[in-house]
C-alpha cells in the first residue's frame, strides 16, 4: 500500500543524517551497526518497487520482513551491564572451546543416522522417521536434546510394528538418550561454563597465589625473629 512504501522511504531517508553526521560514508561504515542497518535497507528496498515491477508478493514480503532485524540494535544497552568488557569476550571464548565437542557430537549423529536408516528405515511405517540419513538426523536430533524422544517408538506402535521392532527401536533410543543426550550435552554444557568463568577462575588463582606467598615471608619473618629471641 502506500502508507507502506512511505514508511519504507522514511526508513532508507532515516540514514541521510547519519551520513552527514559522520562526515563521509567512510566514517559512516565504520561503525558496525551503521554497516548492519545498510545492509538492512539495501535488502529491503526492492519491496518498494514491488507495485511497478511483479516481484511476487512473497518475495516482497520477505524482504520486508527484514527490516525486524533492526530489533537487534536494542544489544547495543548490554555495554551498560557490569563487567561487559569480560562477558563478551568470555561468551566468545567458550564458543570456541566448544566447537570441538559440537563437531565431535554431529559426527556421532551422522554415524547413529546411517544405523538407524539401515536397521529401522526398511520398515514403512518408519519411513517418515528414519527413510534416509537426513531424516534420521532429525529424528535423533530430537533424541539428543531430550525432548519427546519417545514419541517415535509410540507412534509407530500405534501403527502395528512387531514387537521386535519396538524393542530394538526403543533400546537404540535409550542408548542414545543416555550416551549423547544427557553424557554429550552435559560435557559440552560443561566445557563452555568452565571456560566462560575461565577469567575469574584465573584471578582467584592469582590472588591465592599473593596470599601463599605472603604468608610464606610472614614465617620465614617470625622464624627469623624467634631465632634473635
Amino acid at each position: 500500500s502506500v502508507c507502506r512504501n512511505i514508511r519504507k522511504l522514511r526508513l532508507c531517508k532515516s540514514e541521510h543524517p547519519k551520513v552527514r553526521h559522520h562526515g563521509s560514508f567512510r566514517k559512516y561504515f565504520a561503525d558496525p551497526w551503521n554497516i548492519f542497518d545498510f545492509i538492512i535497507i539495501a535488502l529491503s528496498t526492492p519491496a518498494l518497487v514491488s507495485p511497478f515491477i511483479s516481484l511476487g508478493a512473497e518475495n516482497a514480503g520477505a524482504l520486508t520482513v527484514l527490516r525486524i532485524l533492526r530489533i537487534l540494535r536494542l544489544i547495543r544497552p548490554m555495554r551498560l551491564v557490569p563487567d561487559a568488557d569480560k562477558i563478551w569476550p568470555g561468551i566468545y571464548r567458550a564458543l570456541r572451546a566448544s566447537v570441538g565437542i559440537l563437531l565431535i557430537l554431529v559426527f556421532v549423529n551422522l554415524i547413529l543416522s546411517l544405523m538407524a536408516t539401515l536397521l529401522f528405515g526398511g520398515t514403512p511405517e518408519a519411513k517418515e522417521f528414519f527413510g534416509n540419513p537426513i531424516v534420521s538426523m532429525y529424528s535423533l536430533l530430537k533424541v539428543f536434546t531430550v525432548e519427546g524422544w519417545y514419541e517415535i517408538p509410540e507412534l509407530l506402535a500405534e501403527r502395528g510394528v512387531s514387537s521386535r521392532y519396538l524393542l530394538g527401536l526403543r533400546i537404540y533410543f535409550a542408548s542414545t538418550v543416555l550416551i549423547c543426550g544427557i553424557f554429550g550435552l552435559s560435557i559440552a554444557n560443561a566445557v563452555f561454563v568452565d571456560t566462560l568463568v575461565a577469567d575469574n577462575s584465573d584471578e582467584l588463582e592469582e590472588k591465592v597465589e599473593k596470599l601463599r606467598e605472603e604468608l610464606r615471608e610472614f614465617r620465614a619473618e617470625v622464624a627469623r625473629w624467634n631465632n634473635k629471641g
